[in-house]
């Protein structure tokens, strides 16, 4: 494919008549009703090749639905785990060494060279999820993100998020359930 890199222009349009003020403190433009400018995001009108990779995969594991009768105390312990995996690859990138990107070498993705690109991977893992006394499940996701489209490299963006949680089920009698969930989360962004 062929993009054009974009270009921020922030215009001043009086006070109180834009979305916008330039706060000096974070030296970055940030929201406000009563700000002076508005941002407009223009191609640049210089087109570059790059090459646009999308790839995710999905793995569920269930062995409590080979294994009914467990034979072994190993089996018996893997019947009460389950799960499901999730890993996604977004990337547009003028990167000439294609078999790299292919083979998705995590070493060239969201470098230099990446114009945007995301990775995601999220993992799920089920305890007694069939049991309906008594169950947890553990839960983890992460997503990184790079936005590198701009001719300003001050403008370009990369975030972080990793969202950990941990969630308990438990009937306490027949019409009484509890749900407790923690979690903890991080987000990054520069």
């Amino acid at each position: 494919e062929q993009v054009a890199l974009k270009e921020k222009v922030y215009l001043d349009v009086g006070e109180s008549r834009g979305n916008l003020r330039y706060d000096e403190d974070l030296d970055e433009y940030v929201p406000d009703p009563d700000g002076a400018f508005l941002l407009f995001v223009l191609p640049s009108g210089r087109f570059e090749p790059i090459t646009n990779l999308q790839t995710a995969f999905r793995v569920q594991y269930d062995p409590g639905r080979y294994w009914r009768e467990a034979e072994t105390p190993l089996q018996n312990l893997l019947t009460k785990i389950s799960g499901e995996s999730y890993f996604r690859v977004e990337e547009e990138t003028k990167e000439t060494d294609l078999a790299s990107l292919y083979t998705l070498d995590l070493s060239k993705l969201q470098q230099a060279n990446t114009l945007r690109g995301s990775i995601i991977y999220n993992q799920d893992l089920y305890l007694l999820r069939r049991n309906r006394d008594f169950s947890f499940r553990l839960q983890y996701r992460y997503r990184d993100d790079l936005l590198n489209q701009f001719l300003d490299p001050g403008e370009n963006e990369n975030r972080l998020s990793i969202d950990r949680s941990l969630r308990f089920d438990w009937r306490i009698t027949q019409r009484l359930k509890s749900q407790s969930e923690g979690r903890l989360k991080l987000i990054q962004r520069e």
